[in-house]
C-alpha cells in the first residue's frame, strides 16, 4: 500500500504518476487511487516493464465500456 507508479498509456502515450491509497484516501485530482478502483486492482502485483489491460464498465450504458492497455514505467515501493 501507498507505493507510487508511473504508468504510460500504450494508445495515447500519455505518462502518469500515482500513489496506491486505502479507499479513504483515494483522490484522483491528486494522483491517489484506491486499491479498489479498477485500475488500482489492475496493477496490484506487477513490476516495471510489464504491460496490464483492463476494463471499465460504463455507468448507465450496460452494452459499452472502456478498455486500457497500460505499460508500468516505473514501480516505487512506500517508504
Amino acid at each position: 500500500m501507498r507505493s507510487t507508479v508511473r504508468l504510460k498509456d500504450l494508445v495515447s502515450g500519455e505518462e502518469n504518476t500515482y500513489s496506491l491509497v486505502f479507499p479513504t484516501e483515494a483522490d484522483f485530482s491528486q494522483g491517489k487511487i484506491s486499491v479498489l478502483a479498477p485500475i488500482g486492482t489492475a496493477i496490484l502485483g506487477y513490476r516495471s516493464g510489464d504491460t496490464i489491460e483492463w476494463t471499465v464498465p460504463s455507468y448507465g450504458d450496460m452494452d459499452h465500456s472502456s478498455h486500457y492497455r497500460t505499460s508500468f514505467l516505473c514501480v516505487y515501493s512506500a517508504a
